[in-house]
């Protein structure tokens, strides 16, 4: 962490790096206008889900004929900092943007992903960047060619905590 922004959030450089653990993501497109979100975990199907935030923005915001059904399968762990949220963001854009036929460039997904979390138009690409600003400015990597064992205490801390928590040590050393 550099420090912070202007607009209060914290300033990175980081390397992000997509790996082989996924969530699966089903949508159908319905006669009703709106959106309805199911998941295997019940805490994943809330309005304040990133999936159902993307999609009922854009629904408000674009008008299609349209609405959707997405059903949300989680195995990505949830606030153990592997992106799980923002990549489901991510490819929900993606898919709405297929699906709607809404023509978006890849450009557009991008400003539409940042103002749902830095992370996102990663997600957009996947692979491996180096990541800076809040995270949004994104430099392509060569990918890493090496096999990672994830270990998962099951001790979610939210990233809004974990930034909390860093600029509170960072602070007390001054």
């Amino acid at each position: 962490m550099l420090g912070k922004l202007p607009d209060n959030y914290h300033e990175i450089e980081t390397l992000l790096c997509s790996v082989s653990l996924y969530d699966t993501l089903k949508y159908a497109l319905t006669k009703r206008q709106g959106v309805k979100l199911w998941s295997n975990l019940l805490e994943m199907a809330e309005n304040s889900n990133l999936v159902y935030q993307v999609a009922e923005y854009l629904l408000n915001k674009f008008n299609p004929d349209q609405g959707v059904d997405i059903h949300l399968e989680k195995r990505i762990p949830i606030a153990a900092g592997l992106g799980g949220g923002s990549s489901n963001a991510a490819v929900t854009l993606r898919a709405l943007n297929q699906l709607w036929d809404l023509r978006f460039s890849i450009q557009e997904l991008e400003s539409i992903a940042a103002r749902f979390g830095s992370d996102i138009p990663f997600f957009l690409h996947g692979g491996t960047a180096f990541a800076t600003h809040r995270g949004e400015l994104l430099q392509a990597r060569p990918d890493l060619d090496m096999e990672l064992l994830l270990v998962n205490p099951r001790i979610g801390i939210p990233s809004s905590e974990a930034y909390s928590l860093v600029q509170d040590v960072s602070a007390s050393q001054r």
